[in-house]
């Protein structure tokens, strides 16, 4: 049994820098030892706690008692300057959140996106036979990472071919973020009115699509807004977008510089990819900070044996309970890529499990082996450390990739 901690005992200084782009902050590791749940600092003075076990993790993810509708709330507890993300599905709790996800789920089925593989497969090897037209080194991100995303929620969403060309721009605006806001302002009130649009149309000439899907589910049950189906048609780019560019972007960069030759094994056996993705969905942190949106308890609890109180604010740091040595044994930053079970927390879990996982891994397995075709050489054109993330953003996007072959 872990002593009980009191909440004003040293708070330690949190996010944790980082000393590289591929190294995890041992800080985690070190205060994971000593408890599962850490009292930490934030940069803007407020205390919250650091949960860091798997178990504790999945727990604060799990238990209807942590909230994120009240974190969402509360932005004073910030990890970064910019807000909370508040949206359709991510700042919500039960009831609201399970009317949303339920009717996103019955239109967001693993047939649906299983129909789409043929499509997707098309899209990638366009992208990447146009790239192989220009001499290297050429933005694996402008080229492939970036666009691939759009172009299938488009696919998904029935986006009429004549407006795919502004739709990618919009796009792109939006996700400029941080490093752009005016843009990024610009690019979502386009696509919010796009959507709105949209759904009037596929409302008088439905097709096999996600969208009409969705408009199905509110006409025929009066359930989903016009206003919610646009946000959720708007999370989905975005949260595509930061699966592809975040994500997998970092599979393809660890792979040829850390392990080629694993990468070389993959070209003649296809058939390992999805296990190496399942494992590198374990390994690469998908924040600068290693946390997941905060959460707070709506009434006093414990974990693992530290008192949470009604009010305060935990972080769930998913890329720490993924390095979990009671799960993953004793070398867990070790990448296993024939590693038999993988429960690992890299889509979330309960209620706010990523209901794209499906559709992301299907671009990640389908993308790394057309890249394993096309480029088999493939290589990263500059030292990793001097690859550029984007500033004022917690998440840990590239702004370029640049690649040879």
């Amino acid at each position: 049994m872990v002593e009980k901690m009191d909440q004003h005992q040293g708070a330690i200084s949190f996010p944790f820098p980082a000393r590289s782009h591929l190294e995890f902050p041992p800080q985690f590791a070190e205060a994971h030892a000593k408890c599962p749940v850490s009292r930490v600092k934030l940069p803007h003075g407020q205390e919250a706690w650091l949960a860091t076990g798997h178990d504790v993790v999945r727990k604060v993810l799990v238990d209807p008692n942590f909230s994120r509708a009240l974190a969402a709330e509360h932005e004073n507890r910030r990890l970064t300057p910019a807000a909370i993300l508040n949206s359709s599905l991510i700042g919500l709790d039960p009831p609201d959140h399970t009317r949303l996800r339920t009717l996103a789920s019955r239109a967001f089925t693993a047939r649906r996106v299983e129909r789409l593989r043929p499509h997707i497969v098309a899209i990638i090897d366009d992208l990447l036979t146009a790239m192989g037209k220009h001499e290297g080194p050429v933005d694996l991100l402008e080229h492939f990472m970036r666009p691939l995303p759009a172009l299938v929620i488009s696919e998904m969403m029935g986006v009429p071919e004549q407006d795919i060309e502004r739709f990618l721009e919009w796009s792109a605006e939006a996700i400029a973020g941080p490093s752009n806001p005016e843009a990024a302002a610009a690019g979502y009130q386009s696509l919010i009115e796009f959507f709105g649009k949209l759904i009037e149309d596929k409302r008088r000439a439905p097709g096999d699509d996600l969208l009409s899907a969705l408009i199905a589910a509110h006409d025929e049950q009066d359930k989903l807004s016009d206003d919610e189906m646009v946000a959720l048609s708007v999370l989905l780019l975005v949260a595509g977008h930061e699966a592809i560019t975040t994500v997998f972007s970092w599979f393809v960069i660890i792979l040829t510089t850390q392990y080629p030759e694993h990468w070389k094994h993959l070209q003649s056996h296809p058939e390992d990819i999805a296990p190496t993705v399942e494992e590198l969905l374990r390994v690469v942190p998908r924040t600068k900070i290693g946390g997941g949106f905060p959460r707070i308890a709506r009434e006093d609890t414990e974990l693992a044996g530290v008192r949470i109180k009604a009010g305060e604010a935990v972080i769930p740091a998913m890329d720490a309970a993924n390095r979990d040595p009671v799960v993953y044994g004793e070398d867990p930053e070790r990448l296993d890529f024939n590693r038999s079970e993988n429960p690992h927390l890299g889509f979330g879990a309960g209620v706010h499990f990523c209901i794209g996982a499906p559709l992301a891994r299907l671009q990640m397995q389908e993308g790394m082996r057309l890249l394993l075709k096309h480029f088999p050489t493939l290589r990263v054109a500059v030292p990793v450390e001097e690859l550029k993330l984007t500033p004022e953003t917690a998440m840990r996007i590239l702004l370029s990739v640049p690649v040879t072959w």
